[in-house]
Formats: C-alpha cells, sequence, structure tokens
C-alpha cells in the first residue's frame, strides 16, 4: 500500500508543470513538498503488484509520481548484517 501526503498551495500548478525529470537538483527547497513512502515498492512488485496511472494504463509507480508532480520519496532500507 502507498500512502501520499499532500497540502494544497497556490503553487500547486506550477509543481505538476515543472519540467524538471529529476536530472537537476533544484537550487532552492520547493515551498510545497509532495511526496510518498515508497519502501515497499520492491517487495510489492516482486509479489506481483501493478501499478496503473489516472487513465487506466500500467506504468512504473515511480513514473506515475513523478508524473503527478512528488518531489520527495522515502526509502527505507532494511539491513541484516
Amino acid at each position: 500500500m502507498i500512502l501520499i501526503y499532500s497540502c494544497k498551495n497556490s503553487r500547486d500548478a506550477d509543481l505538476r508543470n515543472n519540467p524538471n525529470n529529476g536530472s537537476e537538483i533544484p537550487s532552492t527547497f520547493p515551498n510545497f513538498f509532495y511526496g510518498a513512502d515508497l519502501s515497499y515498492v520492491n517487495e510489492m512488485e516482486d509479489c506481483g503488484a501493478i501499478y496503473f496511472d489516472n487513465d487506466n494504463i500500467e506504468k512504473d509507480v515511480y513514473e506515475i509520481l513523478a508524473n503527478k508532480g512528488a518531489n520527495i520519496a522515502r526509502y527505507r532500507l532494511w539491513h541484516d548484517p
């Protein structure tokens, strides 16, 4: 299960239309953060989970979130020494 947290801001439209595809590091922090906890994505995909966008087209979960303006993510790593 993926939880997405968001807050509405007057810059929402700017975030959705941002051409930055993650290849650039912004020089300043945005006033608005939109993201998700993606710790279980690999495990869910290994169990056969499939993700769809709003148009019911199968896509990579990271691509779906990026296209929706996500600009922050949490990835929890488990390590057994």
